[in-house]
């Protein structure tokens, strides 16, 4: 009865019946076919319908990798053209893993679900990022009928995306589509307008007089209105655009025409958005040149409260206050006039850097003389208009001013500042170097550098072999970019074989100490600790450059010199800097080192909060894509991921990557290694295709011998391999992209002992999953732990356990049972001795115990028999 019960169930649920045959390769892929047709006309329902059955159809059955990954590309173009961007991106991650994975790399497929993930990063506001994928699609479709369509619609997003961003070259490209446009390609009329407005806007932007503009102005309007696709609201948006081109042409009555048209409308829609709080502002301006100050600043007064009321961005708003400024000072109140700039600097500075243009247009408003700004917070961000730089041989005026944190001033100063107007060209050109070498560009510190020295052979108070120019240079490689130590070498070689004592050889010490823990040389770190220790200047520094080198030998000496050691050059430092006022950002800047490297509650609530305050002041001080404010951030991201909270590390490690990309000259090797963790956080999110999208574009910048340092390769290789597992499940392409690199001994000799075991554990688990012996791949594992200098026990536990679950498939009970033993009782051991007692390792401990009781019920069983 029990046996027809069964026989009914069956029954009820369809398994009696005939299996159906699974559909091949080419029927999947004329299904992707069908359903991209229906989508090219317009037919979105059923497009849907077609490719998520096709879809489901290859997931199930997974007909080779191109039929298996060709829907989810099909379904990230048909998610892009309904405009559901999140799951546009989601559809385009895992086809890009996919068929990468599979050696598709340069198929259609992956080029067109690339060209969808640029697109949906986009429009998800995530510029910077969409700026790189499709780069990199424009590229490799330039010039190949066959990809035209998806060229078309890259160049559209890339255009968009760098007028965004402000790239140099957003107007090339806007022009580079415009004059390319192609009926193929695959950019809807809306699209054209759109890059058409942004050129003309740009245009406006750079000129006084806007009337050369009219006529194209005027035909943009023409080619809204007859363009599919745009809302009343976007019509209305250009209309509202020619008002300001008329109101820029000296037409102010027929540009308020068109500026009250397009505000009533939007007040008719209770907008509450930038095209609002534009609108409103032109129109104010409008109503100053055709109703007197008065009217056009009380309107501006009223459209402000309703911006503030209805949660205008700081942004918007400061920029009401800036054009209240305006009218007050050309109806001669200087006072309100500098009130309404400094509430519009303020307010912008909560939004954006001090050098970006913005704030960089605002703060010219500001004056320093006015008797308000004594209490302002953002008073050491306005230069005084009798400031005056002293060049100095040794540029020691510019180096105390950045470590001061002004380097905004510096910046203001240098925008207009002439090597023609000063006596001595050789200082100014020595003096601009290490400015350009202290923010992170090198080629601009050389060009100065070359310039300081042929001015110094005509003569000057400078000595054209002066130490200043080998310690300039070497400031810019290892400390403004760190990206290549290995230029700064021959400089920093004649600082070391000078014989000059004091600030000279204190600077050469540290310099050398510096590079040696950027290239992770241990010997030269070591060596380079214990010459600057017995350094007579670092005990009595005096003056900027004491103080600098001491703060970068103080954030390498953390961790690896005891406290009690290091507290008197501290306190002489500290001395040295003079009142809590001065050297803002040095002190900054030790603050955080010592947060990260001595505290012993190092991810508790209050060094959290702590380093967020801290960087907050260094993105305050420091030029915006600084390498310094790139290794904040990846330690805030690491803090977050260690306490278990991965959204916020994600948050944290994608601003690392964005910093470090904004440095023009940034470190491959390192931005390779930000990549990779940034994969492990994603994994940690469950957002497995993503992270093998980003671990793959990190080994993608692993060069082709190899030379990346031993700590950042290892972090790549394990990031990737665990990232590949995750997503593929397939211990055969595990196994494969570990074999080349675990079998060249001179690329694991560099690697860290930690991360050299760890990818021992991970082919030996491939090897493991993919049956047959693997005993030689473990004992290898096992050999490679060794060193005495690490706890060894959580990764001996965990080979111990992939070790006993091998020996249990292959039915070696006795020696699955003494590996499950081992691997609980290293766990136990290492947990009681202090280990990471997080949810992680208690699933750990959780998944030994299932495996133990497993093995053991099983092996019991058998004693019985």
């Amino acid at each position: 009865m029990r046996r027809l019960g069964v026989v009914l169930l069956l029954l009820s649920l369809g398994l009696n019946a005939p299996a159906q045959e699974a559909p091949g390769a080419d029927d999947i892929l004329s299904g992707v076919a069908a359903g991209l047709e229906l989508l090219e006309t317009g037919q979105f329902e059923a497009a849907f319908d077609q490719l998520n059955v096709i879809n489901e159809q290859a997931q199930g059955h997974q007909p080779g990798a191109l039929a298996t990954f060709y829907p989810n590309a099909a379904l990230a173009l048909y998610f892009h053209d309904i405009g559901r961007w999140e799951a546009a991106l989601q559809f385009s991650d895992a086809a890009i893993a996919g068929l990468s994975s599979h050696g598709l790399g340069t198929h259609r497929a992956r080029i067109m679900a690339s060209a969808v993930q640029g697109a949906a990063l986009f429009r998800l506001g995530r510029y910077d990022q969409a700026e790189t994928r499709l780069r990199a699609v424009v590229d490799e479709t330039a010039g190949k009928a066959a990809l035209a369509d998806l060229h078309g619609m890259a160049l559209h997003y890339l255009a968009r995306a760098v007028s965004r961003l402000g790239g140099a070259d957003e107007a090339a490209l806007r022009m580079a589509f415009l004059d390319g446009l192609s009926p193929i390609w695959r950019v809807q009329p809306r699209d054209v307008v759109q890059v058409r407005y942004l050129q003309l806007q740009y245009e406006l932007d750079r000129m006084r007089d806007a009337t050369p503009l009219m006529s194209r102005t005027k035909a943009l309007v023409a080619e809204a209105a007859a363009a599919a696709g745009l809302s009343d609201a976007q019509r209305m948006f250009y209309t509202g655009f020619l008002g300001r081109v008329l109101l820029r042409s000296g037409q102010p009555a027929e540009a308020e025409q068109h500026l009250r048209a397009h505000h009533g409308f939007l007040r008719a829609q209770e907008a509450k958005n930038r095209d609002a709080w534009d609108s409103s502002r032109a129109l104010g301006e409008a109503m100053v040149a055709t109703q007197g100050a008065q009217a056009g600043y009380d309107f501006l007064l009223r459209e402000l409260d309703y911006a503030q009321r209805n949660a205008a961005p700081g942004v918007a708003v400061a920029l009401y206050h800036r054009d209240l400024g305006r009218i007050a000072n050309g109806a001669g109140d200087g006072a309100l006039a500098q009130a309404q700039f400094r509430a519009a600097y303020a307010l912008a500075r909560g939004s954006v850097d001090a050098t970006e243009p913005l704030a960089t247009h605002l703060r010219s408003f500001l004056r320093a003389d006015d008797p308000a700004v004594a209490a302002y917070p953002f008073r050491h961000e306005i230069t005084d208009p009798g400031f005056q730089l002293t060049l100095r041989a040794d540029a020691a005026h510019v180096l105390y001013l950045f470590l001061q944190g002004r380097f905004v001033t510096l910046h203001d100063h240098y925008r207009t500042a002439r090597p023609d107007a000063v006596d001595d060209p050789a200082l100014f050109h020595i003096n601009r170097a290490l400015f350009h070498a202290l923010s992170g560009h090198p080629d601009d510190m050389a060009r100065d550098l070359h310039s300081a020295q042929e001015a110094a052979r005509r003569g000057s108070a400078l000595h054209p072999n002066a130490p200043i120019f080998d310690i300039v240079h070497t400031l810019g490689f290892i400390w403004g970019t760190e990206h290549a130590p290995d230029r700064a070498q021959p400089a920093l070689t004649r600082l070391m074989q000078s014989e000059q004592g004091g600030t000279a050889r204190l600077l050469a010490d540290v310099l050398a100490l510096y590079a040696a823990g950027l290239q992770a040389d241990r010997h030269g770190l070591h060596g380079g600790l214990q010459r600057w220790l017995a350094n007579p200047q670092a005990m009595a520094p005096n003056g900027p450059w004491d103080v600098f080198a001491n703060t970068l030998a103080l954030e390498l000496a953390y961790g690896n010199i005891a406290p009690s050691r290091l507290a008197p050059i501290r306190r002489a430092t500290e001395s040295a800097m003079g009142t809590a006022n001065d050297y803002a950002l040095a002190r900054t800047l030790d603050r955080m080192a010592h947060s990260v490297l001595v505290q012993s509650d190092s991810f508790s609530d209050a060094q959290l909060a702590e380093r967020v305050v801290l960087e907050r002041q260094m993105s305050d001080m420091l030029p915006p894509g600084h390498p310094v404010l790139a290794s904040a951030r990846f330690v805030l991201a690491n803090a977050y991921l260690e306490r278990g909270e991965a959204k916020r590390a994600a948050e944290w490690s994608d601003r690392a990557i964005a910093t470090l990309r904004a440095t023009p000259h940034h470190d491959r090797d390192r931005l390779a290694y930000l990549l990779a963790r940034h994969g492990r956080i994603l994994l940690a999110l469950g957002r497995n295709d993503a992270a093998l999208s980003q671990t793959t574009a990190a080994l993608a910048l692993v060069p082709e011998a190899a030379t990346m340092t031993g700590t950042y390769l290892g972090e790549v290789l394990l990031a990737h391999s665990e990232a590949l597992w995750h997503r593929t499940r397939n211990a055969q392409k595990l196994r494969d992209f570990l074999s080349p690199w675990v079998t060249r001994d001179a690329v694991m000799a560099r690697l860290l002992p930690e991360a050299r075991a760890d990818l021992l554990i991970q082919t030996a688990f491939a090897n493991a999953r993919l049956g047959g012996t693997a005993e030689p791949e473990f004992e290898r594992a096992d050999a490679a732990m060794s060193s005495p200098t690490w706890d060894w026990r959580s990764k001996r536990s965990r080979l111990a356990n992939i070790w006993a679950e091998h020996r249990y498939r292959r039915g070696d009970l006795h020696g699955a049972w003494d590996k499950a033993l081992q691997a609980t009782d290293l766990l136990v051991d290492w947990l009681e001795d202090g280990g990471d007692a997080s949810h992680v390792q208690k699933d750990r401990m959780r998944h030994r115990a299932v495996w133990e009781a497993g093995i053991g019920w099983a092996l019991a069983e058998k004693l019985a028999e």
